[in-house]
C-alpha cells in the first residue's frame, strides 16, 4: 500500500460528527430481471487495500464516520471470521464496526426465561473480546438491537412462561412484537422488565469503556402490531411508536450513549404532497416511498409517519437513512427531510449496488452528512450472495473516502472454448451460454480488456454450481499488458452425474491504479452435458420465429436441455422441477437460480397438475440490447 496514502487516510480518519425479481414476458421477447447470484473466505482474501491513485478525481473530505455493518451469526461463524472482517475493514480505513444481532428470521442471541442474554454457541465473553479487538484495530463497535418488533426469536423462550408478552397477528405475519401493555407480577411493564435491561446487558459487554452509539433496529415493523397495542393502551399508532422509541433513547442518552434509528418507519409517499401531518416540514415531491405503513393489509392502514412529531431529543439522535439503489437520478430527498426535522446527524446506508453506493455517497457529501454505513446483511452468511461482500467492502471504502470517485465503465468480451475437439461444443460468450461435453479435458478462458485497466495479481475466475451455489473451481488469471487479455487454461472436476449441470462464473480483480474492485457476474455461463441440446426452432437473422415446445418427444425432454436460438447478455438457465410430479409435455419449468420468480402458488399448482400452453416469440439478431432477452431453458413441470 502506498504509504503517503495511508498517512492521508490517518490524518482524515478521526471519529467525529457534523450536524446536519420478477420475470416479465413481453410479446416479442422473454425478459428476466436477474439478481446477482463463493465462499466467504474467498471473498475476504480477495480484498485489497486502497492505493494512492484511488483519489485521482476531484478530492473531497472523507466522511467522518465510515462504518461497515455486518450480520452476526455466531451459530455459523467462529470469532476468527469476524476478526478477519475487522482486519480488512481496518486496512481499508473504516472506523466503525456495526454488529447486527438479527431478529425476524434468526437472531444471534436469545433471552432466557429469566431475561438473560445468551449468544448462540458463543460465550458472552467472546462477544466482549470481539468488541475489544475492534477497538484495538481502530473501529468503534456498535450493536444493532431490536427493541421494537422482530423480537419473536429473541423473546420466544421467555414468552412461553409469560403468555401475552409477545403480540402475534392472526394474519400469519411471522414477525412478533414485545407487548408494551404486558405487566409482570412486580408491576413492571415489558419495556422496564425486558427491553431496557436487554440494552443494559449489551452495554455491559463493552467493558470499562461504554459505547459511543447504539443502533436501535426499528426498521420494517408491521404497523398493525403497533396499532393493536395502541388500541389496547387507548392511544394512536404514531404516538405509541414515539413513546416506545423515547423510552429507549432516553435510557441510552442518560448513560451518555448516542442513539441511532433506522429512518424507514418515518418515511412515506405522503410526504410528497402537503397535508401529511409532519410538523415543520412542507412537502417534497421527490419522496415516493417509505415504510410508515409497512405490510398493512388494510384499505386505510395505520401509519407511523407522524410519530416523528412526538420524538424527544431529535437533536441528540442520529438517523440511519438506508437506500440500496440509485434512486431519483442520484437524489436522496429523505436526507433533506431528516435534516429539516433537526436530527443530530444523518448517516446514509448502502448495500451491494455499486451505482447506488456511489450516488448516495455523492449526495450525502453534498448535504454534509457525517457518516456512511456499508451494510452487508446476508452477503456474509448466505452462500448464494457471499461473492458480493468483497467488492461491497472494498469499493464502499473508496466512495466513503472520496464521494466524487467514479470508476471507468468497462465493456468486456468473454470467450470460453474447449482446447481440444469434442462432440458437443458451443462457445460461451457474454452473449450466450456455452454447452460442452462432460468429458471435455480442458478449457480456455479469455477476457478482452480495453486499454487502461491494469488488473492486479489477485485476478480470479470463480466457477460455481447454479444448482447448489457451491464454488467448484477458483482459477487464477494471467494478464498480458500487450494484448490486454486475461487468460487461463483450466479443467473441471470430474463428475459421475449424467444430468446436465449448469455453472455460473464470477470474474474479479482490483485495479492497480485506483484500488477499485471489478466484479463481473455471469449466471449460467456454461453447461456440461452428455447430449446435444434440442433445437426447438431455427430462423435466419432478423426474422421472427416461435419456439414450439409441445412437439418435443419424451426422449428429448429427458435430456433436460432445450435451446431456443438467440443471444443474451445475461443468460437465463432454468433448472429441473423440484416438485415430484411427472413432466407435462409442453410445459415450461420456471424455477431459476438466476431469476426471482414471484407468482401465486395456486398458479404453480394448476400448471403442475394440468400443464399449460405457453407461446414465446424470439428474434434472432446480431445486435441485442439488454432489454431483448432470449433464453436457454429446460422443460418439465412448473414449480
Amino acid at each position: 500500500m502506498n504509504q503517503s496514502y495511508l498517512t492521508h487516510l490517518a490524518n482524515n480518519s478521526q471519529l467525529h460528527h457534523t450536524k446536519a425479481r420478477q420475470p416479465k414476458l413481453s410479446a416479442n421477447c422473454l425478459r428476466w430481471v436477474t439478481p446477482l447470484s463463493v465462499s466467504l473466505l474467498v471473498a475476504i482474501i480477495s480484498l485489497l487495500s486502497l492505493e494512492n491513485k484511488a483519489l485521482a478525481v476531484e478530492q473531497v473530505k472523507p466522511f467522518a464516520v465510515r462504518a461497515v455493518h455486518v450480520t452476526f451469526r455466531p451459530r455459523l461463524h467462529k470469532p476468527a471470521t469476524y476478526r478477519t472482517i475487522i482486519d480488512q475493514a481496518s486496512k481499508l480505513k473504516y472506523n466503525t464496526f456495526i454488529l447486527n444481532t438479527g431478529g425476524v428470521h434468526a437472531s444471534s442471541y436469545t433471552l432466557s426465561k429469566e431475561g438473560k442474554i445468551r449468544f448462540n454457541r458463543w460465550p458472552n465473553q467472546q462477544v466482549a473480546e470481539l468488541f475489544a479487538y475492534a477497538r484495538k484495530a481502530g473501529l468503534e463497535p456498535i450493536f444493532e438491537v431490536k427493541v421494537i418488533g422482530k423480537q419473536d426469536v429473541i423473546i420466544n423462550e421467555m414468552a412461553k412462561t409469560h403468555p401475552g408478552l409477545l403480540i402475534p397477528l392472526e394474519k400469519g405475519i411471522k414477525r412478533k412484537m414485545l407487548n408494551p401493555a404486558y405487566r409482570f407480577s412486580d408491576g413492571k411493564d415489558a419495556y422496564d422488565a425486558v427491553a431496557l435491561p436487554m440494552l443494559d446487558q449489551m452495554i455491559a459487554l463493552y467493558g470499562d469503556t461504554p459505547p459511543r452509539y447504539m443502533l436501535l433496529g426499528i426498521d420494517e415493523i408491521p404497523v398493525e402490531f403497533i396499532d393493536e397495542c395502541a388500541k389496547a393502551l387507548n392511544t394512536t399508532t404514531p404516538k405509541l411508536f414515539a413513546q416506545l422509541i423515547n423510552r429507549c433513547t432516553e435510557h441510552l442518552l442518560a448513560k451518555g450513549i448516542t442513539p441511532i434509528l433506522w429512518g424507514d418507519m418515518f418515511l412515506s409517499e405522503a410526504l410528497s404532497k402537503p397535508g401529511h401531518g409532519v410538523l415543520g416540514f412542507d412537502h417534497d415531491p421527490r419522496i415516493t416511498s417509505g415504510h410508515a405503513t409497512f405490510i398493512s393489509q388494510k384499505k386505510n392502514p395505520p401509519s407511523t409517519l407522524t410519530a416523528v412529531n412526538d420524538l424527544k431529543n431529535r437533536d441528540k439522535i442520529i438517523i440511519g437513512d438506508w437506500h440500496y439503489g440509485d434512486i431519483n437520478q442520484g437524489e436522496y430527498p429523505s436526507v433533506d427531510y431528516f435534516q429539516t426535522l433537526g436530527f443530530k446527524d444523518v448517516w446514509g446506508a448502502t448495500w451491494y449496488d455499486d451505482k447506488g453506493i456511489r450516488a448516495f455517497a455523492h449526495y450525502a457529501a453534498k448535504r454534509n452528512c457525517g457518516g456512511m454505513i456499508a451494510t452487508s446483511w446476508h452477503t456474509t452468511i448466505s452462500p448464494s450472495v457471499r461473492h458480493l461482500f468483497a467488492p461491497l467492502l472494498n469499493n464502499s471504502s473508496i466512495y466513503f473516502h472520496n464521494p466524487n470517485f467514479k470508476p471507468t465503465e468497462l465493456d468486456l468480451t468473454y470467450r470460453m472454448t474447449p482446447t481440444s475437439q469434442t462432440n458437443i461444443a458451443t462457445a460461451a460468450t457474454e452473449k450466450r451460454s456455452g454447452i460442452f461435453q462432460f468429458t471435455t479435458p480442458q478449457f480456455s478462458y479469455k477476457v478482452q480488456l480495453p486499454a487502461g485497466p491494469k488488473p492486479n495479481t489477485d485476478t480470479v475466475l470463480i466457477i460455481r454450481s447454479e444448482q447448489t451455489h457451491k464454488v467448484v473451481k477458483t482459477v487464477p488469471l494471467a494478464f498480458d499488458p500487450t494484448s490486454h487479455q486475461l487468460t487461463a487454461p483450466f479443467s473441471m472436476p470430474k463428475t459421475a452425474t449424467t444430468a446436465t449441470q449448469c455453472y455460473g462464473t464470477i470474474l474479479q480483480w482490483t485495479d492497480q491504479q485506483n484500488g477499485y474492485m471489478v466484479q463481473k457476474i455471469h449466471p449460467a455461463f456454461f453447461n456440461l452435458t452428455q447430449h446435444q441440446p434440442v433445437h426447438t426452432a431455427t430462423a435466419k437473422n432478423n426474422e421472427w420465429f416461435s419456439a414450439d415446445f409441445s412437439a418435443l418427444t419424451a426422449e428429448q425432454l429427458s435430456r433436460g436441455l432445450i435451446y431456443a436460438a438467440g443471444q443474451i447478455p445475461q443468460i437465463l438457465n432454468i433448472e429441473p422441477p423440484v416438485i415430484k410430479v411427472p413432466p407435462v409435455n409442453g410445459a415450461l419449468n420456471c424455477r431459476a437460480t438466476s431469476a426471482w420468480v414471484k407468482n401465486p402458488g395456486t398458479l404453480w399448482q394448476q400448471i403442475a397438475t394440468q400443464g399449460m400452453q405457453l407461446d414465446i416469440t424470439f428474434k434472432v439478431t446480431d445486435s441485442f440490447e439488454k432489454k431483448d432477452h432470449c433464453a436457454l431453458v429446460t422443460l418439465g413441470s412448473y414449480s
